[in-house]
């Protein structure tokens, strides 16, 4: 997976279908260096 700047609005999408499937948003957040909003 390229390294890419994703829009807020986009990364929040991602963030709410990433919690819901229950994966490690965090873990991803992290290796990918994207701030997650708790």
């Amino acid at each position: 997976m390229t390294r890419q700047r994703i829009s807020a609005s986009t990364w929040h999408e991602h963030v709410a279908h990433w919690r819901s499937s229950g994966l490690p948003v965090q873990a991803y957040a992290h290796e990918h260096n994207i701030g997650v909003e708790r």
